[in-house]
């Protein structure tokens, strides 16, 4: 099944407004969450040092260290509500394909 999202609808906003976190993916049969970590918008480690300061449509100047707290948090938060959960980096899903994470 494929899901697109183009445009949230006023009550998806006010749903998600009131939900701290949102998950890329849901597997059930295996209590698996699936995060895609893009480069840019999840401030790659490997690409971005401590300190690099990204321009964070909707939020401005952000500090990569305030965008790994909340990755982390997020997966805590999951990971506490007994889902598993894997991350899944752009630059390495787009070498190796579904052969990463």
């Amino acid at each position: 099944m494929n899901i697109r999202r183009f445009k949230l609808s006023k009550a998806e906003k006010e749903i998600t407004e009131q939900v701290p976190y949102l998950y890329d993916m849901f597997l059930p049969v295996l209590n698996l969450i699936i995060e895609y970590q893009g480069n840019y918008w999840h401030a790659n480690p490997r690409r971005y040092p401590p300190g690099t300061i990204l321009n964070i449509q909707n939020k401005g100047p952000t500090p990569v260290e305030d965008i790994w707290n909340r990755d982390r948090d997020k997966k805590e938060q999951a990971e506490r509500n007994g889902y598993r959960v894997v991350c899944i980096w752009e630059d390495e899903f787009l070498d190796d394909g579904l052969q990463c994470g």
